[in-house]
């Protein structure tokens, strides 16, 4: 009589302080919004650009402030074509490396939120949200849409596509969980936000003759998917051994 029933005991399980909680996203906002990504030539162009702080300083100061900080309110330069209204939010970024066969990489460092749209002069917005440090002298782009897809069991797949790591953000000597990825897959072969990854180490050759099998190091998952690019984060490791040019596999997809 004291067994609670299966259905009201899983009910029960996903309430918190009387609310109900959803599962956890494929792909949470977080993960999408602060993920490195490729971007092409046109888009770059028609950045917009951060100028300075409101700030008016009441003593002379020898060096002005570059870096911003949370809830700061700051001038920018909008996106060419972008007509600010109150509310907008836009992507704050620096420039990455441009891989060779890859593309320009974009690192988000925050994002900002139209207060004062500008009438001929600098828009006034104010950060919200920072990925890494946002200074001055940082590109914008209006923030796109994100909608996280639902949490679904994914569906192995043998002999998925397969490529080589182009670039690990940070370029750390041990890279390691939580650690984005870009590689060279894209929509084009039927990635999509959370399908799962695994690196692999090579098979290779002893000085002996003898050849030691590939030996998987770590799984990742896509968080942001372009046309032929794709965003990892490392959710999984084996081995301290992920590295730049490690072959990378589509291993399970989503629904």
């Amino acid at each position: 009589m004291f067994k609670r029933p299966e259905r009201r005991a899983s009910i029960a399980a996903q309430r918190a302080n009387g609310m109900m909680i959803d599962e956890a996203p494929a792909v949470r906002a977080g993960e999408y919004y602060s993920a490195p990504f490729v971007i092409g030539d046109y888009p770059h162009r028609r950045a917009g650009r951060i100028l300075s702080t409101t700030e008016i300083p009441g003593v002379a100061t020898e060096h002005e402030r570059t870096f911003m900080q949370n809830e700061e309110r700051i001038y920018v330069r909008v996106p060419a074509e972008s007509i600010p209204a109150i509310g907008d939010r836009y992507l704050t970024y620096k420039l990455g490396p441009d891989i060779p066969g890859i593309g320009q990489i974009v690192v988000p460092t925050g994002i900002v939120v139209v207060e004062q749209p500008g009438r001929g002069d600098a828009t006034i917005v104010r950060i919200v949200r920072q990925f890494l440090d946002v200074e001055i002298g940082q590109n914008l782009m209006p923030l796109d849409n994100f909608v996280s897809p639902p949490a679904a069991p994914l569906t192995p797949i043998e002999l998925g596509p397969s490529t080589k790591i182009a670039w690990i953000q940070g370029d750390p000597a041990l890279a390691s969980l939580q650690t984005y990825l870009v590689v060279g897959v894209g929509s084009d072969v039927g990635v999509k936000p959370g399908d799962e990854f695994h690196v692999y180490r090579e098979r290779k050759r002893t000085e002996e003759g003898d050849y030691l099998p590939a030996e998987q190091i770590a799984v990742a998952h896509a968080v942001r998917v372009g046309s032929k690019t794709a965003t990892l984060i490392v959710t999984g490791q084996q081995n301290p051994a992920i590295r730049e040019g490690a072959r990378i596999q589509l291993s399970a997809r989503m629904p």
